[in-house]
C-alpha cells in the first residue's frame, strides 16, 4: 500500500453515508479497513457503480476537478478511512505542469461524464428488454454446433 500523509483519520459504521452525490468536498480518502459502496441516484433509483476495498482511494474527481461529488460513498461494515492531508495534495498537484493538470483535469472529467451515461444506460436497458431468441451456429475442431440465445431478462 502506498505511503500516504494523513490530514485524519475516521470511523464509520455499517451503512453510514461519508459524502452524498451533490455535495461540495474536495478531500481524497483512502480505505484503511473494511469496504466502501460507491453509488449514483438515477431517475429516482440507486445504482451502485462500485465496491472499494481495503487501499483503494476515492473522492479523487471532486479534488481534480473542483466540483461536487458525483456519487454517494457508503461505509459497508465497520470503515476505517484515513483523509489525504489537503496541504500534501496541494503540494503534489503544484508539482505538475501545466499541460499535465490540463490532462489530467480532462481525464478526470471524462470519466464523470462517461459514469453518468453508463448509469443512464443501465437503468433504460433493464426497463427496456425484448424477448427475443436467436439461432446460432459454432464451428469448432470437431465440427458445427447449433445453439440458441434468449434475451430474456433471467
Amino acid at each position: 500500500m502506498y505511503n500516504y500523509k494523513f490530514a485524519t483519520e475516521e470511523i464509520y459504521d455499517d451503512g453510514d453515508t461519508i459524502f452524498k452525490e451533490g455535495n461540495s468536498g474536495d478531500w481524497i480518502y483512502v480505505i484503511q479497513s473494511g469496504s466502501v459502496e460507491i453509488s449514483k441516484n438515477v431517475m429516482g433509483e440507486k445504482v451502485v457503480i462500485e465496491v472499494l476495498k481495503t487501499g483503494d482511494v476515492f473522492g479523487e474527481l471532486g479534488f481534480i476537478t473542483k466540483s461536487p461529488r458525483t456519487a454517494t460513498a457508503t461505509a459497508i461494515g465497520s470503515t476505517q478511512l484515513g483523509i489525504i492531508d489537503r496541504n500534501f495534495l496541494d503540494h503534489e498537484m503544484n508539482k505538475l505542469s501545466g499541460s499535465f493538470k490540463t490532462v489530467l483535469h480532462t481525464l478526470a472529467t471524462r470519466l464523470r461524464k462517461t459514469t453518468d451515461a453508463a448509469t443512464q444506460v443501465k437503468l433504460r436497458r433493464n426497463n427496456s428488454r425484448l424477448s427475443k431468441v436467436l439461432s446460432l451456429t459454432f464451428k469448432t475442431k470437431e465440427g458445427f454446433i447449433d445453439s440458441f440465445s434468449d434475451n430474456s431478462a433471467a
